[in-house]
């Protein structure tokens, strides 16, 4: 479900999938959980929350999953998007609950300015909200998104949530046999 708040910023989210899935043997976006992709999955969450819109970088080429945030982000300004914030969601995080996403849009709507993190058991994990003010240089930045959020003067809100879904990054077949 969209809603549109005319000009009212809002969150919008970035889905990275334009690796080429080298270790998992075919594009992470188009891998299968069940009946359907990875990225179908995502989107039909993301469907059930109070997200804007959804940009998915894939079929490009990018440096790395930072590059495709940027492009994202890029793509979704040139479309005229006013954010408030950013859900990034890696694509290979397919798995993650309807709740702990409108969970993290709640504590990102309280705390507008900050980086809201999902936390289980002690481990942060996927998705990431961040402020639209948040400064990613052009440049590239060795650590990626996760330095950029470490060097920020962004306050950090971790989340505890009840979903190991968060933390489980599939980068192989096997992984999805994990039963978390």
């Amino acid at each position: 479900m969209n809603y549109n708040h005319g000009s009212f910023r809002q969150i919008y989210a970035i889905i990275p999938a334009a690796g080429k899935g080298s270790r998992y043997g075919e594009p992470k976006a188009d891998a299968t959980y069940g009946q359907k992709t990875f990225i179908k999955h995502i989107l039909d969450t993301l469907a059930q929350t109070p997200v804007a819109g959804v940009k998915v970088v894939r079929d490009v080429e990018t440096a790395d999953m930072l590059a495709s945030v940027k492009m994202g982000i890029k793509l979704a300004k040139n479309d005229g998007w006013s954010a408030l914030g950013w859900l990034i969601w890696p694509v290979d995080h397919p798995l993650i609950k309807i709740e702990t996403v409108n969970s993290l849009i709640v504590h990102f709507y309280q705390k507008p300015t900050a980086v809201i993190n999902p936390l289980y058991e002690g481990q942060r994990g996927h998705p990431v909200m961040i402020p639209e003010n948040l400064q990613i240089p052009e440049k590239h930045i060795s650590g990626g998104l996760r330095s950029i959020i470490a060097n920020s003067f962004c306050e950090r809100i971790e989340v505890e949530v009840l979903d190991p879904y968060v933390i489980q990054n599939i980068n192989n077949h096997k992984d999805m046999l994990i039963n978390v």
